[in-house]
């Protein structure tokens, strides 16, 4: 069960995550809050309606997917620094 609902928790965390990063992006706060609470409703009904048994697997894909995120943008960055891509995608 937990399991599953980790695996379902996963998109609504990207969906999550891209409402919060809207926050760095600039633009009117109060409509990326409303958007962000709007994101999080159907999270927090998920677990009130499981109760505490969604907490660990919410958690952990937050984090999954904050990790993940981190470290494709930090190798992306890294691979750019070094000249990685170059001569790889010139037409």
């Amino acid at each position: 069960m937990s399991l599953l609902l980790y695996l379902v928790l996963l998109p609504l965390s990207v969906w999550i995550l891209a409402g919060a990063f809207a926050l760095l992006d600039g633009g009117s706060r109060s409509a990326t809050l409303r958007r962000l609470a709007s994101r999080l409703l159907p999270v927090v009904i998920l677990a009130w309606f499981l109760g505490t048994g969604a907490i660990l697997p919410l958690a952990g894909a937050l984090v999954t997917v904050l990790t993940i995120h981190t470290v494709a943008l930090t190798g992306t960055r890294w691979a750019l620094e070094r000249g990685l891509f170059r001569g790889r995608f010139e037409v």
